[in-house]
């Protein structure tokens, strides 16, 4: 139906451009699939590769750097700067910069400026100001009143009634009417020459959009969306096959060996880390509360201060007590049961 619009919009079918179209179909549709064939697999085999070696290799080897970065390189540096900007950086800039700023602002700054304003608005009212008002009202006499008397009473009677006045009459009573005849003259002459070569030009260039250029470009289109779809299904024939000999050959194996060797020995390591990353933290806030109360001392609510009493010890850390243990499969505790085992994660894996 579309073809069968196409050729009826255009005047004429295969019956009227046979020649040209059984000479054209053919070679154009095979000269086209040979071109087109080698680019869609080229590009179907780099779009196939470019998201295997993303999805495979690029996206876990992030994964890893990020967390390697964050577990041995961002917690101590993080914990190194907050310690210094808390113990160094903000009693300097407090102590050094801000107070003595502030005083400086308050007592110094703050009366000099207030002084040194009220001095500039005495000199401006008693001094600046009357002296504008004497050189505005010179400049005005010198400049603008002589200046301006000449421009109104010499300058523009002058230009107007000698110059604009007769150019105006002139325009209108003389170049209007000479271009009027010379504009109809010429319209009149062109209109003559450009019927027949317009007429001619129609003509010819009808016939060849009709026999030529309309039968070339419909067989070229037809070539060119046949060539894609018969590479398309070439290309992705052969991307299928490739992919499952790859599959077979190295993806099967590899997930094998990550599922049974490689993450039954990762999971004890992993967890050894995240033990040993707890115990420095740990370690560290320990030694910051110790190093607060070596500096500042412990705070009222540990002091045991009431206005009549000496200073009460802080009591020595020690370890917890032993709870009574849970019971399998219960969450409430039982005097004289025995604890149960400890499972770790590797254990339970």
């Amino acid at each position: 139906m579309e073809r069968g619009q196409h050729e009826g919009a255009g005047g004429t079918g295969d019956g009227g451009a046979g020649c040209l179209v059984a000479a054209v179909r053919l070679p154009l549709r095979i000269v086209v699939f040979v071109v087109v064939l080698p680019v869609r697999m080229v590009w179907d085999a780099l779009g196939w590769s470019v998201r295997a070696v993303n999805r495979a290799v690029l996206r876990p080897l992030g994964r890893g750097l990020v967390w390697a970065v964050r577990v041995l390189v961002g917690l101590p540096l993080l914990w190194a700067g907050a310690a210094l900007w808390r113990w160094v950086v903000v009693p300097v800039v407090r102590y050094g910069v801000v107070v003595p700023s502030v005083w400086l602002y308050r007592h110094v700054l703050t009366p000099f400026g207030r002084g040194a304003a009220y001095v500039c608005g005495l000199l401006y009212m008693w001094v600046c100001v009357p002296v504008a008002n004497a050189l505005a009202w010179l400049g005005m006499a010198v400049f603008w009143w002589p200046w301006g008397a000449l421009w109104r009473w010499v300058v523009v009677p002058v230009v107007r009634y000698g110059v604009v006045v007769p150019l105006g009459w002139a325009y209108r009573s003389v170049l209007i009417p000479v271009g009027r005849a010379a504009a109809w003259l010429a319209r009149a002459v062109g209109a003559g020459i450009a019927l027949p070569a317009t007429a001619l030009l129609v003509v010819l260039l009808g016939w060849l959009w009709r026999t030529v250029l309309v039968p070339l470009g419909r067989e070229l289109g037809a070539a060119l969306a046949l060539g894609r779809r018969a590479a398309g299904f070439v290309s992705r024939a052969v991307g299928r096959a490739v992919a499952w000999i790859a599959w077979h050959a190295v993806g099967r194996p590899v997930r094998w060996m990550y599922r049974a060797v490689v993450r039954p020995l990762a999971v004890p390591v992993l967890l050894a880390v995240r033990d040993a990353a707890r115990a420095a933290r740990a370690t560290l806030r320990h030694a910051r509360a110790d190093l607060r109360r070596a500096v500042f001392g412990a705070p009222p609510a540990q002091r045991g201060d009431s206005g009549h009493g000496p200073t009460a010890r802080l009591p020595e850390p020690r370890e917890p007590n032993g709870g009574p243990a849970r019971t399998l499969g219960s969450k409430k505790t039982v005097p004289g049961a025995a604890p149960a085992p400890e499972v770790t994660l590797s254990d339970q894996g």
